[in-house]
């Protein structure tokens, strides 16, 4: 299995650097590697995807949710198939804890990576901020599940974790700067 983020616009357009003050999103992509070709038989599919989401919380923030009947505190769309036991807690700065969903369907056929879900942050501050997948640590109700493996979680080591960063660039403002003129010259 091969969980993966991806920088992208509003749009959905990846990108790879965005001006401070800007929103943008996250993609969360899965992909179950063991498809083959040769091989068409196996159902390709990641059935459930969980992980902690890990970002440079002194650089962006989520964005608060403006769903009243969401139970996300911050702006997240999980995305069809992943509709079902939907989970991410974001309460501490710098982490999405055991972030993921189920799918609702009962078989896949698809070798293709999919979407799981996006999440919105805004740029706070100029710098590089770096997004980091890692493995979940609340086991069963966290497990990575693949169709045609009933109730066989995908071990930790068997799943390629891929994160992303994005270069907020400064709004133009100048910062003052401290000058120690205590020593003389």
């Amino acid at each position: 299995v091969q969980i993966r983020l991806v920088a992208t616009d509003l749009n959905g357009n990846p990108i790879s650097a965005i001006q401070q003050g800007e929103d943008f999103k996250i993609r969360v992509e899965v992909d179950d590697l063991r498809f083959d070709a040769s091989n068409p038989g196996v159902s390709a599919g990641v059935f459930a995807a969980y992980f902690d989401l890990l970002y440079s919380g002194q650089l962006i923030t989520t964005v608060a949710s403006t769903d009243p009947t969401d139970s996300f505190n911050y702006e997240v769309d999980f995305l069809s198939p992943y509709t079902t036991v939907r989970r991410g807690n974001a309460d501490v700065p710098g982490i999405i804890d055991e972030f993921g969903a189920v799918s609702d369907l009962v078989s896949m056929a698809n070798p293709n990576p999919l979407a799981l879900a996006n999440v919105t942050f805004t740029a706070r501050s100029p710098g590089i901020a770096n997004f980091t997948p890692d493995p979940a640590d609340i086991f069963p109700a966290s497990d990575t599940l693949l169709f045609n493996v009933p109730g066989s979680a995908v071990p930790i080591e068997r799943i390629r974790y891929l994160g992303t960063s994005l270069e907020i660039v400064g709004d133009g403002v100048l910062f003052p700067v401290a000058v120690d003129d205590s020593v003389p010259q």
